[in-house]
């Protein structure tokens, strides 16, 4: 048998695995380089624009709004058109009822329920509660309702980021691999094969002595610098792909910036509250609850 066609065919193939592989390889961590500095730059970014919906809630001055928001629904017709529905005396007006007042009214879920719900009683029960009549309510209404909004999509990109940095780290581990695999085809599929040529017909593979005894100087040489050359492109490019590393309080610290308490607990409250009364409502079927 004439191995000599026997190793050029498989070091022909491995060298063109290697090659077509290698490529992709190297053209993908050069195109994550860049992909790795707009990561950062959005990780920056992201952080400044959380400082500042930050920075907007602590600004703002909800004490005073819920106080003015609530105690224009407590003195409003509406409010006290609905009471009258309910054709129960005010002291009479279960807990259901007063949700069901609350859950219908517009008042400010920025306030805990427990609050909300005690200034009604006082209402129903006609005790005296402060009124913040002179509070602009409308022009605190609309900027609040931007600041929420933008609050939103905010969160919204903080989600997209975190992500595209889970993904980019999926990549990388994969990268690695992939890398991994192709330097260890390179040794077995091209040095090793190469080393044996040109062959004797009757040549033992795996015979260290025969492998010592076919390889020249000259021939030495040569797979000596392809394989430094080889193994040094290998590394080089292993351990910039490995450079590309996020670390894993940096993806947490994302996640958590996804919850709006992290923000204000206003936010969260008005959430929750939101929920709350809206499944409320949902299940009243806007009918008037009885005792």
């Amino acid at each position: 048998m004439d191995w000599n066609w026997f190793f050029g065919a498989i070091s022909q193939c491995s060298a063109a695995i290697v090659g077509l592989f290698g490529a992709f390889v190297i053209s993908k961590i050069i195109s994550k380089d860049s992909e790795y500095a707009d990561l950062n730059r959005d990780i920056v970014e992201t952080q400044k624009e959380i400082e500042k919906r930050q920075f907007d809630l602590a600004s703002f001055d909800f004490v005073s709004f819920n106080n003015g928001k609530n105690s224009e629904v407590l003195e409003s017709k509406e409010l006290q058109k609905k009471i009258d529905e309910l054709e129960t005396p005010p002291n009479d007006i279960t807990v259901n009822q007063i949700e069901y007042l609350i859950a219908n009214m517009p008042f400010s879920y920025f306030e805990e329920r427990q609050l909300i719900t005690k200034k009604l009683k006082d209402k129903l029960e006609d005790c005296t509660y402060k009124i913040y009549s002179s509070y602009n309510v409308p022009l605190f209404s609309k900027k609040i309702e931007d600041i929420q909004f933008q609050t939103k999509h905010t969160i919204k990109s903080v989600g997209n980021l975190v992500y595209r940095l889970k993904n980019f780290s999926k990549d990388k581990k994969m990268m690695s691999w992939i890398i991994s695999l192709i330097y260890c085809l390179f040794i077995i599929g091209v040095m090793y094969p190469l080393s044996f040529m040109p062959a004797k017909s009757r040549l033992v593979i795996c015979s260290i002595v025969e492998f010592a005894k076919n390889i020249s100087p000259i021939k030495a040489t040569i797979l000596g610098a392809m394989f430094v050359l080889c193994t040094t492109i290998f590394t080089i490019f292993f351990f910039r792909n490995k450079r590309h590393y996020f670390k894993k309080e940096v993806i947490e610290q994302l996640e958590s910036q996804l919850e709006l308490d992290y923000y204000s607990i206003y936010l969260a409250r008005f959430e929750s509250n939101t929920r709350y009364f809206k499944t409320l409502s949902r299940n009243m079927i806007g009918i008037p609850p009885v005792c």
